[in-house]
């Protein structure tokens, strides 16, 4: 007999796993589903053979510069600070946004069981974040690095442990939005907040993406390598490259028991002490933590708000063309996520066909 957490967990990945497919091939319609599944993973493989690149030059430089493992420390961070992002929204959709919670939350099953399966599928999901953002970098370090033998030994666990503790911190920055804006800020509007912040940051992304491919020579075609001296002036000119990891320690605890450093004993002895720390004290709040906030948020969302001028605003006699726009209007106020297909399709979709400029 399968345990509640293994059956609740496996439905989170097969519902997780029908509302990719139905985004995908518009809410479920099945012609092409097949060839849009292959094509989504081929879209990566320009991006991982930048990154490749990218990385590779990144790694001769520090190997000039006789630090060859301080290479890993900004990838780490990069993929740490992913994780906040993306497990935020993902821990956003699972606990707040989700209509199928309340169903679940009449089943005979620990409050806790239920948070916990939600919490193991955003985790899932954000191994392939930093398998994509950390994976290219790990590899050319372990090939041209000069790493230590024990670096084959740790890589995996490390890579296991990676999205722990920002995912942990991603729940918390979660919580308190909820808690902190539920009371001003309507369900659909946390949505529209939350494709903006997307927007922004992919058409940051991709304008970095350009001009790596310009300032390192990559678009010009100079090879694997690229331009690695471009690599060296850059952190000659950003001393912040390579004192990142003084932000969040992890990132630099990691790349030095990578590396072999000498001191990697206490490093793995801290990283242990941090990471058993933060879960216990997660594991510990897990059943009031989210659902405290879930029911603030449906308390949000059940009240209304009425005024004496709103009231009398909405009674005045008006032409029908009037009304209709002003009702159009209203809707739209109600439920902000109406104009999302107005903006992020224009945004989104030019940025991604836009390529590599070359000066």
């Amino acid at each position: 007999m399968k345990s509640p957490l293994r059956t609740l967990l496996e439905l989170e990945l097969r519902l997780t796993w029908r509302r990719m497919v139905d985004s995908v091939t518009q809410e479920g319609k099945r012609p092409g589903m097949v060839a849009i599944l292959v094509l989504i993973p081929l879209a990566f493989l320009p991006l991982l053979g930048l990154l490749f690149t990218f990385a590779y030059s990144w790694q001769l430089a520090f190997n000039f510069l006789n630090q060859p493992g301080a290479a890993l420390v900004f990838p780490l961070l990069a993929a740490q600070l992913a994780v906040v992002f993306f497990g935020m929204g993902h821990l956003l959709s699972l606990f707040f946004f989700d209509t199928q919670l309340p169903i679940l939350l009449a089943y005979p099953v620990r409050l806790r069981t239920i948070a916990l399966s939600r919490f193991l599928t955003v985790l899932a999901g954000e191994y392939l974040t930093v398998l994509l953002l950390a994976g290219p970098f790990l590899l050319t370090y372990g090939l041209w690095g000069h790493p230590p033998s024990t670096f084959w030994l740790w890589v995996i666990p490390l890579v296991l442990i990676l999205p722990l503790f920002p995912l942990c911190l991603a729940a918390l920055l979660a919580v308190f939005l909820i808690r902190v804006l539920a009371r001003w800020v309507h369900r659909e509007t946390f949505r529209v907040l939350g494709m903006a912040a997307a927007t922004v940051l992919t058409l940051a992304f991709v304008y970095f993406i350009n001009r790596v491919s310009y300032d390192f020579g990559l678009a010009a075609g100079q090879g694997m390598g690229g331009d690695p001296a471009a690599v060296l002036e850059l952190l000659r000119q950003h001393d912040w490259l390579q004192g990142a990891g003084s932000w969040l320690p992890l990132a630099l605890w990691e790349a030095r028991i990578l590396s072999g450093h000498p001191g990697w004993p206490l490093d793995l002895l801290w990283l242990l002490v941090v990471h058993v720390v933060i879960l216990g004290l997660f594991w510990l709040s897990l059943e009031g933590f989210f659902f405290s906030a879930f029911l603030g948020l449906q308390e949000g969302d059940h009240r209304r708000r009425f005024q004496a001028s709103a009231l009398g605003r909405a009674l005045q006699p008006r032409s029908t063309v009037r009304a209709l726009l002003w009702r159009e209007a209203v809707l739209i106020l109600r439920s902000p996520i109406l104009l999302l297909p107005f903006w992020w399709r224009p945004t989104w979709i030019p940025s991604f066909l836009r390529g590599p400029t070359s000066g």
